[in-house]
């Protein structure tokens, strides 16, 4: 597991998931490989995409394949139930994620309607 709640000391760089994930990029695909889920909790505008991203070049350039390959890869993963994401985001994009759409009524919250399904 990469724990990356520990708050910096004054005057250290800040380490971010990602950077974690890099440093430990063979050992990550590995475990993945072998079974293992990876599951994202957080900011869904900055750091969910820069951790998936992280995810797709590690496999890109461990496992030698092109940046298509790896995004088919991830993606299997989520299918399997082995990829997941639980992220939010203060402000929502249509144009960042086009498989939802965001629909609202006056005087009601909006709902997130994904592939016919309905997320209030």
């Amino acid at each position: 597991m990469i724990d990356s709640g520990s708050l910096p000391c004054s005057g250290t760089p800040k380490t971010y998931v990602q950077h974690l994930m890099k440093e430990n990029a063979a050992e990550l695909i590995a475990l993945l490989e072998q079974g293992g889920r990876l599951y994202v909790c957080g900011d869904g505008s900055r750091m969910a995409p820069d951790v998936e991203e992280e995810i797709r070049q590690a496999y890109a350039n461990i496992r030698w394949v092109s940046p298509v390959e790896a995004r088919k890869w991830l993606d299997d993963l989520q299918t399997d139930g082995r990829y997941a994401k639980d992220v939010w985001a203060g402000i929502y994009s249509v144009e960042a994620q086009p498989e939802f759409a965001v629909m609202g009524a006056a005087g009601r919250s909006p709902a997130i309607l994904r592939k016919g399904r309905r997320f209030v």
